[in-house]
């Protein structure tokens, strides 16, 4: 349903109600701010809480919210907590969210916009990235690629934010569905374990 209603909202196929300017395409660096990765060192990486943590690609990703595996005390390139993070290397394109300051390594870049629109965004082309830049599959891209992206955008900010709204919400809703999902998986595999050894016996 979600990735029904990102098709005809990111698309402009549907309006909302009351707004009533023009669409355009821009390129990506002209509506946000970019900072390409730069891998410190191996020999600044540690597990002591020394510096920040290190994003350098999908392993250090988990449901598009970056997660700690190890910091880096040599800060070479910075993303901060809020931005976009876009991995630059295989698989190219897709999207996360940093949820702390983080040292960028050269595996992702870092997206700076003023509201959520064109994380949506970006998650909606995530699929599609190497035929929307130059026609073929990418194993990784350059800022130059990444800069040139076309994103199309409303003309208006209260749209941009009217859009990005419904999407936040219904994503909350899926969560909240998984982590019910999830729960009643447990559930499941605990009661399976209890009746399948005999711990529970069924009159």
């Amino acid at each position: 349903i979600m990735q029904g209603v990102m098709q005809q909202l990111l698309t402009g196929k549907i309006r909302l109600y009351g707004f009533i300017e023009k669409w355009k395409l821009e390129k990506l660096c002209d509506i946000s701010k970019i900072t390409m990765g730069q891998s410190p060192e191996s020999k600044f990486y540690n597990n002591s809480n020394d510096g920040l943590p290190l994003i350098q690609g999908n392993a250090d990703i988990k449901e598009r919210e970056t997660i700690i595996r190890f910091f880096t005390s040599k800060i070479t390139k910075t993303g901060y907590k809020g931005d976009i993070i876009m991995s630059v290397r295989a698989p190219v394109g897709e999207i996360a969210r940093a949820t702390f300051d983080c040292c960028l390594g050269r595996g992702v870049c870092a997206i700076s916009y003023k509201n959520n629109y064109l994380y949506y965004y970006l998650i909606f082309i995530e699929k599609c990235w190497g035929s929307i830049s130059t026609g073929s599959t990418f194993d990784s891209i350059n800022s130059k690629e990444v800069s040139d992206l076309e994103i199309f955008i409303p003309n208006s900010e209260k749209e941009q934010i009217a859009i990005s709204k419904i999407l936040l919400e219904m994503d909350l809703e899926i969560k909240k569905l998984k982590q019910n999902r999830d729960k009643h998986i447990l559930l499941k595999d605990g009661m399976s374990q209890k009746l399948l050894s005999g711990e529970i016996r069924l009159k």
